[in-house]
């Protein structure tokens, strides 16, 4: 439980990160 909520965090952050890279 604990490993999927993180997980889904760092994807949040990657797409976060993508979208403010261009």
């Amino acid at each position: 439980m604990n490993t999927n909520s993180n997980e889904l965090n760092i994807v949040n952050i990657v797409c976060a990160f993508i979208d403010s890279v261009p």
